[in-house]
């Protein structure tokens, strides 16, 4: 912060005001994000969405943004996609809010019986051993148990965190159509 400590008063505003159109535009992105229509949702991969979400969050210039797809993308369920945009937006959720981060790293890593999801940052993080679990962390468990996935939240402080999320997707004859 030093930067801002060598603005004269005029400079010290502007910055003021851009931290608070910025926060503006991530609350605005989270309602929209948590607004959006379930059929909509259901219509898009887990890529296509992911890359438009994360495309709005490095757009707004507070978060370096990595996004990297890895393997064969396969179409999930669409009631099992659904459930993991959600997890995936309560855990983006969670970093916006609470991570004071400056990176956020994305990985789906497809196989060929199993999806994996990875949400890092490279934020203040927290003892995950003693964090209470409250309603957000809760739904994010109830939604991983729903689809049949393991969910696996780690962080140390000052080490930022990292959300992982394993589908498989042969269970309950769910099986990924592959895409042409």
């Amino acid at each position: 912060h030093s930067f801002i400590a060598q603005l004269d008063p005029d400079g010290k505003d502007l910055v003021r005001e851009t931290k608070d159109i910025v926060d503006r535009v991530i609350g605005d992105l989270r309602h929209l994000s948590r607004t959006l229509n379930s059929e909509y949702l259901q219509r898009q991969s887990l890529r296509q969405w992911l890359s438009t979400e994360l495309e709005i969050l490095r757009k707004s210039g507070t978060y370096e943004v990595d996004f990297v797809v890895e393997g064969e993308e396969a179409e999930i369920n669409p009631q099992r996609n659904l459930l993991l945009i959600r997890i995936f937006q309560e855990g983006l959720n969670n970093v916006l809010r609470h991570a004071a981060a400056t990176a956020i790293t994305v990985r789906v890593h497809f196989q060929e019986h199993l999806v994996t999801l990875i949400l890092k940052d490279n934020g203040k993080g927290f003892d995950a051993a003693s964090v209470r679990r409250g309603m957000g962390l809760d739904s994010m468990h109830h939604r991983a148990a729903l689809i049949g996935a393991s969910l696996n939240l780690s962080s140390l402080p000052g080490q930022g965190s990292t959300l992982t999320l394993d589908i498989p997707y042969d269970t309950e004859g769910h099986i990924l159509q592959r895409y042409p």
